[in-house]
């Protein structure tokens, strides 16, 4: 890993960037966001958005949950090879792909309000609403001040400074981006802010049809040192949303959990999205991320295609019904490829008969869990991703 250090509930961790160097053989395993311990893990304690932690979900549902996101006027207005409305459709298309790797239970909808950042110790009154200016202009009768939408995007230049929740972080030169995730109590998410460090050079690997090839600048067509603003934008999302660096966890005490039947103890692949060093464009979430995903928010294993909590042969008969399908995410799509085949059939054969732990399930805020009075519960998480050399070459550090 690049960078990290622990500061009390506070983490900075980097992702270096590397070229071509497969670290490790790829395997399965996704991590909750800030390595809980495994008892931790069984008993609840892992970083989600539960119920609750957003205006359009404040009743408890069994679900799809709506959570809103802003975007900065001048997100990446300062870019050569992105404009700021190819950036904006950028992450409409980054969000619809955790929308998918959840299998649309978490989506997303833009704010009315604009994209305000979370500096201060706490928000003017609640965590969601429009910016102070906003409320004092009328614009939002009936509505108090906040910390604008759940999820919000920035670009801002190396030195930019910002404190929130009690952590003060600074953008380095050597950051592509951090994240800021506020929260409530110990394992409410209720506010993020993803910064971009507009220093660098972005491009948009989609739109200028380059493929991944394990180098840290996406293709030869692309002059280094440029960076994919969708690889970094999902991988944050992912963080965003309570994964954490598989690679990392059994270094600070926690433990993966497989993406098929939740237990503990798998390995890390070089090859997932939320593995801790850039290793070139990554187009989506993969199936440790899908499989992470439905544990922190109570959904069903992707190999309990009848939700029956045991791997068996209705399982089975839903897989070879589906056999040959190409859709994204489709029953029976196990490892997440948009393809089901022999691949995803092994895969189920493989955990025949397997009873598959519950995920974890979304409880809503409890007073005596959001008392702003505990400063060692409402610190935020400052996540540091993505820390490259001045230079712009490739290192693990």
């Amino acid at each position: 890993m690049a960078f990290q250090q622990m500061m009390g509930c506070v983490r900075r961790a980097g992702w270096a960037v590397v070229g071509g160097v497969a670290l490790a053989a790829p395997s399965f395993g996704a991590t909750p966001l800030d390595f809980p311990s495994l008892s931790e893990i069984n008993s609840g304690h892992t970083y989600a958005w539960r119920w609750g932690s957003s205006y359009l979900m404040e009743q408890p549902t069994a679900g799809p949950y709506t959570y809103t996101y802003g975007v900065s006027s001048d997100f990446m207005s300062n870019q050569a090879n992105i404009t700021p409305s190819v950036a904006r459709a950028v992450i409409e298309h980054s969000l619809h792909s955790w929308t998918v790797a959840s299998r649309a239970q978490l989506q997303f909808e833009r704010a009315p309000w604009s994209a305000v950042m979370n500096d201060g110790g706490a928000p003017p009154d609640q965590w969601e609403g429009p910016s102070i200016q906003e409320w004092l202009n009328g614009d939002f009768p009936g509505v108090y001040p906040g910390w604008g939408a759940n999820f919000e995007f920035f670009s801002v230049p190396t030195g930019f400074t910002i404190a929130s929740q009690g952590v003060h972080y600074i953008m380095k030169p050597t950051s592509l981006a951090f994240t800021v995730v506020n929260r409530v109590g110990s394992t409410h998410i209720t506010s993020v802010d993803i910064y971009f460090n507009s220093s660098f050079n972005w491009f948009d690997a989609h739109e200028t049809g380059e493929q991944s090839n394990g180098s840290n600048n996406g293709g030869s067509a692309i002059e280094a040192p440029m960076y994919d603003l969708a690889t970094v934008l999902l991988h944050e999302l992912g963080h965003a949303l309570g994964l954490d660096h598989p690679n990392e966890a059994q270094s600070n005490g926690s433990a993966n959990l497989s993406p098929y039947t939740f237990g503990a103890g798998y390995p890390w692949s070089s090859e997932v999205l939320m593995y801790g060093v850039y290793q070139g464009i990554r187009n989506q979430p993969t199936f440790d991320e899908v499989g992470g995903v439905a544990f922190l928010y109570g959904l069903p294993s992707p190999l309990d295609l009848d939700n029956n909590g045991v791997v068996g042969g209705a399982d089975l008969a839903k897989l070879l019904a589906n056999w040959g399908g190409t859709e994204l995410g489709q029953q029976g799509d196990l490892n997440y490829d948009a393809k089901v085949n022999s691949a995803d059939l092994n895969i189920l054969l493989s955990n025949f008969g397997a009873h598959v732990t519950a995920g974890m399930v979304g409880e809503p805020i409890e007073s005596e869990d959001a008392d702003p009075s505990t400063p060692s519960e409402t610190k935020a998480l400052v996540l540091d991703c993505y820390h490259v050399p001045l230079n712009g070459a490739g290192t693990t550090e």
